[in-house]
């Protein structure tokens, strides 16, 4: 009991708290408390911006070792793209023909018969090739007829039918050739616009 006794005669001793980091005095000021959240949170900022700088560092070996493949693939395709440059011709060649024959043969009535009366004169043993149209001028179409029989009896009756036609207009023979019992032949001809 004693010992309570003795705590309880000592006086309180006065406690003051002082923190010296925040003094209490004056606001600080706008470039002050700039530079103390530069220096807290800056330094993230910086680690941040150098990950990036870094990750797009490594990236781009990534993405040129992918272009340099990429290259190589090309060079590798480059040879067989060249080989088809024939093709891409005869493609084209073609897109130009199917264009005359839209705009001739759909356009234009006439046509329409003139190629209903050829194919009505064809005799049976006769099988077309090709058939070439060429605008000559705004009122005449020049065509070129290819194709084989075995009959020149077949390929005379045909061109006198071609040369009985109305607006059909020199009807010629253009070539004639024989290959294993196959009677070869083009007609070139013109067929008037009315």
């Amino acid at each position: 009991m004693i010992l309570m006794a003795a705590s309880a005669q000592q006086p309180t001793k006065l406690r003051i708290s002082l923190n010296l980091l925040h003094p209490k005095e004056a606001p600080s000021k706008l470039p002050e408390k700039f530079l103390k959240w530069l220096i807290t949170y800056g330094r993230f900022i910086v680690i941040f911006v150098e990950v990036i700088v870094v990750a797009a560092f490594l990236a781009r070996f990534r993405l040129d070792a992918d272009l340099d493949e990429l290259k190589r693939k090309i060079n590798l395709d480059l040879p067989y793209v060249e080989s088809l440059a024939v093709d891409e011709a005869l493609i084209k060649q073609t897109q130009d023909k199917l264009a005359l024959i839209d705009k001739t043969y759909l356009n234009d009535a006439k046509w329409q018969e003139a190629v209903v009366e050829i194919s009505e004169q064809i005799p049976q043993s006769i099988v077309f090739i090709g058939l070439l149209l060429e605008e000559k001028d705004e009122r005449t179409v020049n065509f070129r007829i290819s194709g084989t029989t075995r009959s020149n009896a077949d390929l005379g009756i045909f061109l006198n039918n071609l040369r009985s036609i109305e607006n059909f207009r020199e009807i010629n023979l253009a070539s004639i050739s024989f290959d294993r019992q196959q009677i070869l032949f083009t007609i070139t001809g013109a067929k008037s616009k009315l």
